[in-house]
């Protein structure tokens, strides 16, 4: 996440038309805004079109809390209004947590957009030790903060909020849960690698965007039939973002070399890098959702010899371009408006892009990734992907049907 996504300004004004004013003034220094309770039941979804149509993006904070049925159909509207964040409260249980993740996920597929990041409110700046004894409630703050905050996560939400006054318990128990997360019941058991690198609340999580280089190791990498079944098993299992390298470590000497590297990290690079690594090229990944079919990137490549492709390619589709390894080719990337491609939302990228034994490969099937819900939609889907980037011999897949 760069700087200007971490900061969120609150819209805490009574108006529209103060809400415009500090948006207008505090775009582009920051993107994401904070539409509360005042300013919703003020105006409804009119508030939330009219920031997006500003240039920001809105993290809805209205602490949904009701019978669980009522918490997830009230998340699946507010997730057509394509809000980056929305909040539920964790006092709801965990039943209500887990259908409100359901909810979002399910209603985001369907529209084909992006579903927004749920968050848990834990306990209210305002309760002290006092009013929660009043409550019922009868751990200290923090403990209810941290049991609180284990079980959001364990239901599937991607983080919590929460006062200062516990953040120190709150890191110490997200490293816990961390340590403990394999052995979780539930949903938390359906969540890709992708998941566990932006997990909030982690202090070291890894900035898919900023990724660079990603090597897979394993047999099944290594022993796939055709390469391109290893790059696509690595963009669907890890789902970088941007502009990133694809390699594989062919006789799973990584951990052999880390030794090496303390004694002779020269050798160790050498060795790596000649006998070890398969280059697979490289893989361009615009972030952002859309609908079928409408423009989500647009590359030229110079290639070596002075040959230059142009590629126009819809979102929710690959495509493949040989290059090979070795070669390099200057590239122009321009992604489609609310696309990002590591220079913000619609900017340009000029960048170089390294070939290897795949070549590159415009992957603008969306981040996050959502397949269709429905059997044969979905069948199709992975079909098209599939003979767009020659994943399996073309004969095959056309004698499994459509």
């Amino acid at each position: 996440m760069r700087p200007r996504e971490r900061l969120i300004v609150a819209l805490d004004v009574p108006t529209l038309a103060e809400a415009e004013h500090l948006v207008k003034d505090l775009l582009p220094e920051v993107s994401l805004f904070k539409i509360g309770m005042q300013l919703y039941y003020a105006y409804g979804p009119q508030v939330v079109e009219a920031v997006s149509n500003w240039g920001g993006q809105v993290f809805l904070d209205l602490k949904l809390h009701d019978i669980p049925h009522t918490v997830a159909e009230a998340v699946r509207t507010l997730t057509r209004l394509e809000v980056a964040m929305l909040t539920v409260h964790a006092a709801g249980g965990r039943e209500m947590l887990r259908q409100a993740v359901q909810a979002a996920r399910e209603e985001a597929a369907l529209h084909g957009i992006r579903p927004p990041l749920l968050l848990a409110v834990t306990v209210l700046t305002s309760l002290g030790q006092g009013e929660l004894e009043d409550l019922g409630l009868g751990p200290a703050p923090r403990e209810l903060v941290v049991r609180w905050t284990r079980l959001a996560l364990e239901a599937g939400l991607t983080g919590v909020v929460a006062s200062g006054r516990e953040a120190k318990a709150l890191r110490l128990a997200f490293e816990h849960h961390k340590t403990l997360a394999v052995g979780l019941k539930g949903i938390q058991r359906q969540r890709t690698i992708d998941d566990t690198f932006t997990q909030t609340g982690a202090e070291t999580y890894i900035d898919l965007m900023e990724l660079g280089l990603l090597i897979g190791s394993g047999g099944v990498l290594s022993h796939a039939p055709r390469r391109v079944q290893a790059a696509m098993m690595m963009l669907d299992a890890f789902a970088p973002e941007g502009v990133t390298r694809l390699a594989v470590d062919s006789i799973f000497m990584m951990p052999q070399l880390g030794v090496l590297s303390t004694v002779h990290e020269r050798a160790a690079a050498q060795v790596f890098d000649r006998d070890c690594l398969i280059h697979l090229g490289t893989a361009v990944a615009p972030v952002g959702q859309g609908r079928e079919g409408e423009p989500c990137l647009a590359v030229t490549l110079h290639l070596p010899g002075g040959k230059v492709v142009r590629e126009e390619v819809p979102f929710g589709e690959i495509r493949r371009v040989p290059l090979d390894v070795g070669e390099v080719a200057e590239a122009e990337i321009h992604p489609a408006r609310g696309f990002d491609v590591g220079r913000g939302r619609g900017h340009a990228l000029r960048t170089t892009l390294h070939g290897g034994v795949v070549g590159i490969l415009l992957d603008c099937r969306g981040r996050p990734l959502v397949l269709p819900s429905e059997p044969a939609r979905r069948w199709q889907k992975l079909r098209g992907w599939a003979l767009a980037v020659d994943l399996y011999p073309s004969e095959f897949l056309k004698r499994l049907g459509g």
